[in-house]
């Protein structure tokens, strides 16, 4: 009858080793490609896949302390309902449920909006828990057999890392340090952040002035999305190796109105590829004049290298970000 309950953890040990894996991909790849600014462009690519991961397996060792106390009780308490346990454990997988969809998902803006409400989450699993066992010790003293439901969150030097060279976010961060503290803090706008987050990220007059105010407040432009490998020449980004992990889709860059409408020569995008400067169409003549002098195809290393060029001359960022239509 509990079956199931086992095979929802098995479901999200998938997908952790999915991501895990195309961040190790993609790190891998930063490694060649011999720019430091696209290296870290790349690098920035694994956040939203580690952030999955890291409180995708906090949810997930949660869960299994759930099934840990069920199989506890199970064994050790006759006295008690296996109905109502099944019950309970329905309901605790239908709170983690969205989460752990969203964490899945891989997509940014899905898992920044789920670990920003992580500690919300973690503070209700906690609470029943908490409830669990103390109805079943009511029936039945379990002793050292229940087990700890909260997890510690580790490594918080390394997200101090990862923070400042912009690959975990802000609301990763604080996320992480509020479960760490125990505390349960329900994240809201214009919210200062918490001491811990503070100290987390060093005491500097940029991390003073941070404030939770979603992805504008974050650095976070709400402009249009900007493909730096144009899209009309998938087909030959993908000859050369732009596939999976690496696809054109994944290197796109939030960019301001008005810098999007310079690069492609106006908002008229008709007359803007009549400009030879126009991002896409000069792109497309760099890399095939130097597949030319080259007198051979381009390695996708040796075209990020060149991108990472242009991209410099052009004032766009290597903050890449994956493409969701908008």
């Amino acid at each position: 009858m509990f079956t199931r309950y086992l095979d929802q953890g098995s479901r999200q040990v998938t997908w952790l080793h999915g991501a895990l894996g195309s961040a190790t991909a993609v790190t891998k790849a930063a490694s060649q490609v011999g720019d430091a600014d696209m290296e870290l462009g790349l690098l920035r690519m694994t956040g939203p896949k580690l952030q999955a991961a890291q409180f995708g397996t906090l949810l997930l060792a949660t869960w299994v302390d759930f099934l840990y106390l069920a199989d506890a009780v199970l064994r050790n308490c006759p006295m008690c309902s296996a109905e109502k346990l099944f019950t309970d454990l329905h309901r605790i997988q239908g709170l983690m449920e969205p989460a752990l969809t969203d964490l899945a998902s891989l997509d940014p803006d899905r898992v920044e909006a789920a670990t920003t409400a992580m500690p919300e989450l973690m503070g209700k699993l906690t609470r029943e828990f908490d409830t669990l066992q103390r109805e079943t010790r009511a029936t039945m003293k379990l002793g050292g057999q229940v087990i700890a439901a909260m997890q510690a969150v580790e490594m918080v030097t390394m997200m101090r890392r990862l923070v400042q060279a912009g690959v975990i976010s802000i609301p990763a961060v604080s996320a992480a340090v509020l479960i760490q503290g125990g505390q349960v803090m329900m994240a809201q706008a214009h919210q200062d952040l918490p001491k811990g987050v503070r100290e987390a990220l060093g005491d500097s007059p940029e991390v003073r002035g941070m404030h939770e105010t979603g992805r504008a407040g974050a650095g976070m432009s709400d402009g249009p999305k900007h493909h730096v490998l144009p899209q009309e020449h998938r087909e030959w980004f993908e000859q050369r190796g732009f596939k999976g992990d690496m696809d054109i889709d994944q290197f796109c860059v939030q960019l301001e109105q008005a810098h999007h409408e310079a690069i492609h020569g106006g908002g008229n995008w008709k007359l803007g590829r009549t400009w030879p400067d126009e991002w896409n169409q000069m792109l497309m003549r760099s890399l095939r004049e130097a597949e030319t002098t080259a007198g051979r195809t381009l390695t996708r290393d040796a075209i990020l290298k060149l991108v990472a060029k242009e991209m410099k001359r052009y004032s766009i960022p290597a903050n890449f970000t994956s493409w969701s239509g908008r």
